[in-house]
């Protein structure tokens, strides 16, 4: 009896194509909110790890993803990672091909994580918020505005990093794909307002953008706190 031919998924096709165009990758690593929240996220994130890099438009092009865009990070074996890619690639990545070493490396050149970094996140908002009313100019004043709602998106991701990152169960181990409940919940509901629908799609209240602004600051807020409160302490014991 003949079997039905399997069916090959985007991401099959996509790892196909890349590794096709440059026949040196070691390595390929989905990573970002493609990871964390699929069904919300715009972009598609990689980072392609190879012997040889190729000119940067090799992998643009062979990098296609149906209606996404797609973001590719190229490094070779002897570059460092960046530390903010390192926390992001450690917390929220899936291995599409390759051995894990990316995430072994990423484990080496990610600075520990604290809390203090996602509060500082929504001190950079309130700084945009201040700003956004002097601008005299209706774009500039929503980019304002659109980049304040994302900071506090920020605040929140990068206290979702720091969790699972100094969770007890899994600091040296494999981490979870996603936050236990109900901050799994709280996290998709931060994304899709405050990430797709208010900085992406501009669709934040206009007539009550301060009032919209301080209550999903006290959202994010409380969310960090939360998570820091079900946290154990950095290594210099702060939160």
């Amino acid at each position: 009896m003949n079997r039905p031919p399997k069916r090959t998924s985007k991401f099959d096709r996509l790892t196909r194509a890349l590794r096709v165009a440059d026949p040196d990758i070691i390595e390929i690593v989905q990573f970002g909110s493609s990871v964390y929240a699929p069904r919300l996220a715009r972009d598609l994130d990689l980072l392609v790890l190879t012997r040889a890099k190729k000119d940067y438009e090799v992998y643009l092009d062979a990098a296609q993803f149906g209606s996404k865009n797609v973001d590719v990070v190229v490094k070779e074996p002897s570059e460092t990672m960046g530390a903010d890619i390192a926390l992001s690639i450690l917390t929220f990545s899936k291995t599409l091909y390759g051995n894990g070493r990316t995430r072994k490396e990423a484990m080496k050149n990610m600075s520990v994580p604290t809390y203090d970094r996602a509060r500082n996140y929504l001190i950079m908002a309130d700084e945009q918020m201040k700003q956004a009313p002097e601008e005299r100019q209706d774009d500039f004043r929503d980019a304002r505005y659109r980049l304040a709602f994302d900071l506090l998106f920020d605040a929140a991701r990068y206290a979702a990093m720091t969790f699972l990152v100094l969770g007890e169960q899994t600091r040296w181990s494999e981490l979870p794909k996603k936050l236990p409940a109900p901050f799994n919940k709280r996290f998709r509901e931060l994304i899709s307002f405050l990430h797709v629908q208010f900085k992406y799609q501009g669709t934040y209240p206009k007539d009550r953008v301060d009032e919209t602004f301080q209550e999903w600051r006290g959202k994010v807020s409380a969310f960090i706190e939360d998570l820091a409160a079900r946290s154990p302490s950095t290594p210099d014991g702060q939160h």
